[in-house]
Formats: C-alpha cells, structure tokens, sequence
C-alpha cells in the first residue's frame, strides 16, 4: 500500500517542482524582458489611477514580487490644483497589478513602489493633501479590511512638503515610507527618515521612526484624526538645532526621544520622554556618564503649524525645581521658537556644575547656598 502511495504521488511531485523551478526562472528572466509593446497600456493605467500625466523611457516585466512591470526614469506630473511641480521623478518605478482584473485581461494598478524618488508632498489651503487623494484612488472599493500590500511604498526618497505654491526649507532625506488604506477609511503608515534642509549640506539631521494611524474620517470633530509613536534615535544635538535654526546653536551632547501623539489634526496632545547625555558647551569637555531624562507633555496644531511642550514630573505629585516651556510657531515655514526656563526652589549647589558646563565661569573654589527661583527665557526671534 505504502509503495503504491509513494508511486502515485511521485510523478506530482515532479511537475510541481518543475513549476516552481519554472515560475523562478521566468521571474529573474522577467526584468530582462522588454514590455515596449505593453508601454501605452500602463501609461493609460497609471494616468487613470493616479489622476495625473505619467511618462517613463522604458518598461520591464516583474513576476516574484506580483504581477506586474518595472518602470525606468519616471516622471509624475501633478493634479493642477496642487500647483505646477511635478508630483514625483523616480529613477525606478514598480507597479504592480491587481491580479483579479488582470485575469479579465485588464491592466489596474495595485501598489507602487518607488525606488530613490524625489515627490512634494503638497498641502492645499482647504488643508487637502495631495498624497491622501493619490492613496485614496489606488484604493479598490472592494479591498479587504486590512490590505496585506501597501498602496504606495517609497524607498530611499527625498520628501519636499509644499503648502500652496511655497516649498519649505525643511525636508526628509533618506525617507522610507509604506501607506496601508483600510476600508474603513483609515491609514496606517510606516515611516523613517532623517530631517534635512535646503540651505545646509549633509544628509539629514538625526532620524525619526514610527507609525501611524490617520482617520480621514474621524466620528466627530473631536475623535482622534491622528495615532502615532514616534522615536527619535540616539543624535547629536547640535545637529538638531542646526536643523530648527539654521545653524549650530554651541550645545553639543546626545539627544533620544519617543512620543506619543494622538487627537484632532487640531489638538494632538502628545506625552514622551527626551533622554540627555553628555550636554556641554562646544569648546568645553563633557561631563561623561551624566545623562538626563525628561518626560515632557504638551499639543499641536497641524493647521496652523504650533507646537507647545512642558516637562511634567516623573510621578505625579513630585516637586519640579526647574521646569522648561518649548513654543515653536510655523515649525514646517519660518520656526519662530521660545524656550523659558522657570526655578521653583531649585537648590543652587545643584545648578552650579551644569551652568559650568554651558560655559559660564566662575571663581576657583566657589559654593553656593540655599535656592534659586525665576524664569530665563530665549527666544530666536528679535524683538
């Protein structure tokens, strides 16, 4: 009997490895295949899905990722009422098709990746954006509660933000992203990548991770339209402040966060913590092995670009000797930032070493005695 089975099914055997040893070979064979003759087809497909002029040089079969094609020296143009710009250049474009309508011998986009771009992400005065109506067209109306493929994935870009026809300064370099649409309207969002500028040299400024749920339609007004965790990687913190001011502010050490955000697009409240170690003046030594950790609470307004941040005590209850305020006014434009610094009855033998550090000299042998109370303030902006 067990001969007999083992008979029976060896010939099974054979064929299905010898398809799948035949689907592989056409897969590494397929990106060599020139798909010149499907190029009008995709062109209409891409421009009927994304709502925008597409063109590319030359197009190539893919197989082991989906069905699908491979686009070289693509360029998308953009939706008039997001400006002139093109949306996106990117040196290689993978589409991959929805195999249901490809069965029926139609060609429909599915997802793109794009590989190295460089897109704006542009935001309309209504405060509509451009990447969520693109993502939202990709969307099948008849797609699963979870998509298992992103919509649009981006490796290795460079991310530009527009609002109306005025690009910022800011952007993110090295950027990788994956936007998941759900069918009940949501987006969830895998990101990486480095805050850069224009105006400096260098390939970004630290690096933020995280993710993210966005409700594009959120029950009420007050609903949470925004989910996030984000962490910024060990970086220095002079780079930081490059990144904020434009140029090297004097303080040097090593900066960490990770925060939560959630609420209206309007009221994000966000709640995290900031570690600090080796924080010094830039032509003085650090104090090695000397690290803070600092929780800190406070909102954003997406729509009218402010940040508001305070520390809060590590327990609730515990006295607070030095609290800071952060504000920053048109963080994604023209950052107009504050910082106060307010003493409750912080011990002044406490604050001597730190203010050494930051520069501040005094005399040989000096101690001091009893408590300081007050507010020191900085702003960037002149009065």
């Amino acid at each position: 009997m067990t001969q007999r089975f083992q008979s029976f099914f060896r010939p099974w055997w054979r064929v299905a490895l010898g398809f799948v040893a035949s689907v592989l070979l056409l897969g590494a064979l397929a990106p060599f295949i020139n798909a010149a003759a499907f190029s009008g087809r995709v062109e209409h497909a891409l421009e009927t899905s994304l709502g925008r002029r597409v063109s590319f040089s030359a197009a190539h079969f893919t197989l082991l990722t989906g069905p699908g094609f491979s686009l070289d020296n693509v360029s998308i143009q953009e939706d008039p009422r997001y400006g002139l710009e093109p949306f996106a250049h990117v040196p290689q474009l993978e589409v991959r098709l929805r195999l249901d309508k490809l069965l029926l011998g139609h060609i429909v986009v599915a997802s793109l990746r794009l590989l190295q771009p460089s897109m704006n992400l542009v935001q309309r005065s209504d405060g509509a954006w451009n990447v969520v109506e693109l993502v939202d067209r990709l969307s099948p109306p008849n797609r699963l509660p979870v998509n298992v493929f992103p919509a649009v994935q981006v490796s290795e870009g460079r991310i530009d933000f527009k609002f109306g026809m005025r690009k910022t300064t800011l952007y993110v370099a090295n950027s990788d992203l994956s936007i998941y649409p759900e069918r009940s309207g949501k987006l969830y969002i895998r990101f990486s990548g480095s805050p850069a500028r224009t105006d400096r040299a260098g390939n970004g400024f630290g690096h933020l991770r995280g993710e993210v749920n966005w409700y594009l339609k959120p029950v009420t007004n007050e609903s949470n339209q925004l989910e996030a965790d984000v962490t910024l990687d060990p970086s220095n913190l002079s780079e930081l402040t490059t990144l904020f001011e434009g140029e090297d502010a004097g303080v040097h050490g090593t900066v960490s966060s990770h925060v939560r955000i959630e609420g209206p697009a309007t009221a994000l409240r966000l709640n995290g913590d900031v570690n600090l170690a080796d924080v010094h003046r830039w032509d003085l030594m650090p104090s090695s092995g000397e690290n803070w950790r600092i929780r800190y609470a406070g909102k954003i307004d997406l729509l009218a670009h402010q940040l508001v941040l305070n520390t809060i005590p590590a327990a609730p209850g515990q006295a607070m000797p030095v609290s800071l305020q952060l504000r920053v006014n048109d963080f994604l434009k023209h950052p107009a930032w504050s910082f106060l610094t307010t003493f409750s009855k912080a011990t002044a033998a406490e604050l001597l070493p730190v203010s050494r550090r930051m520069g501040v000299v005094f005399p040989d042998g000096l101690k001091l005695e009893g408590t300081v109370d007050g507010v020191v303030g900085y702003s960037n902006v002149n009065a």
